[in-house]
C-alpha cells in the first residue's frame, strides 16, 4: 500500500469511529434517557462527510492508476472497463448489505424480537436495490437505516461508470450530472429519490475526485504544503 493510501486508510478508520460513537450516543439517548433518536453526539455526523470524500478520492486514484482515465480506446473497450468497474463496486458493497438487511428482516419475523413493524414489499425492494423511498415514518431511508449512504455511493458509482463508458472527463462529467440531478430535484419536489439524490452532500464525491486529480499530478510535495492543507482542513 502506498503512503497516500495508508493515510486514506487511517482517515477511513477515523470516519468509521466518528459514526460509531454518534450511533452509540443515539442508542443511549433512546434506551436510557428516552429523549429519542434526535439526540446524539452531532460532531460524529462528520464521519459520513469524510466517508463520501474518501470514496471519491479512492475511485479517482484507482481510475488513474488503471489507465482507464486516458479516455481513449474503442467504445467496446470503454464499456468493458465501465462494467468491470461496476462489478468491483457491486461485489464490494452489495453482498454484505444484503446479508445484514436479510438478518434484520429475519429478526423481525421471530416472535418476541420485533421492535418495529415489517416493511412494505415495495420499501424492502427499494432498499435492496438502493432506490431512496420514504418509509411509514416519512423518513427517506432504507429498511436498514445505517445503509443510507450507500444510496448516494451507488449513484456516484453509476455516474462514474457512465463517464468511463462515454470516455468523458470524470470530474467534469460527474459535476454536470450531479448538478442536473439537483436541478431536477428542485423542479420535481414530489420525488423521494430525486430529493435524496439531489442533496448537496453528493458533491462531496466531487471534492474527492478533485483531490485525486491533485495527488496524481503532484505526488511529491514539501511538508509545508501538508501543514497548510491541515490548517485549512481544521478551519
Amino acid at each position: 500500500m502506498s503512503e497516500p493510501l495508508h493515510s486514506v486508510a487511517l482517515l477511513r478508520l477515523l470516519a468509521v469511529m466518528l459514526v460509531v460513537v454518534m450511533h452509540v450516543t443515539q442508542a443511549l439517548s433512546i434506551q436510557l434517557s428516552g429523549q429519542g433518536s434526535g439526540h446524539y453526539w452531532t460532531p460524529g455526523a462528520a464521519g459520513v462527510d469524510m466517508f463520501l470524500v474518501l470514496s471519491g478520492l479512492l475511485v479517482g486514484l484507482s481510475d488513474a492508476e488503471s489507465g482507464a482515465a486516458a479516455q481513449g480506446g474503442t467504445r467496446l473497450m470503454r464499456c468493458k472497463q465501465a462494467w468491470a468497474f461496476m462489478q468491483r463496486r457491486l461485489i464490494r458493497l452489495v453482498p454484505l448489505y444484503w446479508f445484514y438487511t436479510g438478518l434484520k428482516l429475519t429478526l423481525l419475523l421471530l416472535p418476541g424480537l420485533a421492535l418495529e413493524p415489517l416493511p412494505e414489499l415495495r420499501q424492502l425492494l427499494a432498499s435492496l436495490f438502493f432506490v431512496p423511498m420514504a418509509n411509514a415514518q416519512g423518513l427517506t431511508e432504507p429498511f436498514l437505516p445505517v445503509g443510507w449512504p450507500l444510496n448516494l455511493l451507488l449513484l456516484f458509482d453509476l455516474v462514474f461508470a457512465l463517464a468511463i463508458a462515454l470516455g468523458a472527463a470524470r470530474l467534469l462529467f460527474c459535476l454536470v450530472s450531479f448538478s442536473l440531478i439537483r436541478v431536477l430535484a428542485t423542479l420535481l419536489p414530489g420525488s423521494d429519490a430525486l430529493a435524496f439524490w439531489g442533496q448537496s452532500m453528493v458533491f462531496e464525491f466531487i471534492l474527492g475526485l478533485a483531490l485525486a486529480r491533485l495527488l496524481t499530478r503532484w505526488r511529491q510535495t514539501v511538508p509545508e504544503v501538508g501543514l497548510l492543507m491541515l490548517a485549512l482542513g481544521l478551519v
